[in-house]
């Protein structure tokens, strides 16, 4: 067995121990002489040839020693016989995505009016759905508190909302800020998060404003039994997918 390169350093196995036919200037027609051929066999590697590369070969294939020795039956009468296998290998498919992190998306805040807000129960609300960076959330309160903080603090949380319906489910990232504004937009309490989304996950806080500040009257988070809420997005991943066809 010998090795051999070729130019772009791709090693490959020569074969030996076959039969090839050679070509006898003084006889009629063509003899058969039973003899080694050299066979160069691609060792885990397929070549792909295109308009920039139309050749692919191996500079050493074989010595000049054993080439023009007669033992060995290259060259009969000065003849010789070269020959060469393909297999042509379909190209195949595959999609190639981009993860790109993407400072204030467009349509980065999102603002919630909750009318009659001391109309509202314990249980939880849902905002309606709204997009950014291609994907689908909602903001999730509790009007009274989740978890430990149950009657003591307003709630809140995003919620990526299209992670069952989004094929192949692929993580978020986002980078955000949930608040409780005024209605003269002079005052907020605002709290930021940073968390990668998946699954049925929603992210937040559970203690976003306490109770008390909220009803407080001279803070304005409640004229006229409304509530103003808002989500602003600072950075979210989008993930861009392109079908690929892969030539080998």
């Amino acid at each position: 067995m010998e090795k051999c390169h070729i130019d772009s350093d791709v090693q490959y196995d020569v074969a030996v121990n076959s039969k090839m036919t050679e070509c006898d200037d003084q006889a009629d027609g063509d003899i058969e002489v039973n003899s080694e051929m050299v066979e160069v066999k691609a060792k885990g590697a397929l070549k792909h040839f295109d308009n920039l590369r139309t050749e692919h070969g191996c500079s050493q294939l074989i010595s000049h020693d054993k080439w023009n020795d007669p033992c060995n039956g290259y060259l009969v009468n000065d003849c010789c016989v070269f020959g060469v296998e393909i297999f042509v290998i379909q190209p195949s498919s595959g999609n190639e995505e981009t993860l790109t992190m993407v400072k204030e998306p467009n349509g980065r805040t999102y603002t919630w009016l909750i009318k009659n807000f001391s109309k509202l129960n314990d249980n939880l609300q849902y905002s309606n759905e709204f997009i950014v960076g291609g994907r689908k959330w909602n903001l999730k309160l509790f009007p009274k508190g989740n978890k430990s903080d149950m009657g003591k603090s307003l709630s809140l949380y995003l919620w990526l909302s299209d992670w069952k319906s989004v094929m192949p489910k692929r993580k978020v990232y986002a980078e955000y800020r949930l608040r409780v504004v005024d209605h003269s937009r002079l005052k907020k309490v605002e709290k930021q998060a940073s968390h990668w989304f998946d699954s049925n996950q929603d992210h937040g806080f559970s203690n976003l404003i306490s109770i008390k500040e909220l009803h407080e009257l001279n803070n304005g988070y409640l004229n006229d039994d409304t509530l103003i809420v808002e989500v602003e997005f600072d950075v979210i991943s989008v993930t861009k997918v392109r079908k690929l066809t892969i030539a080998v």
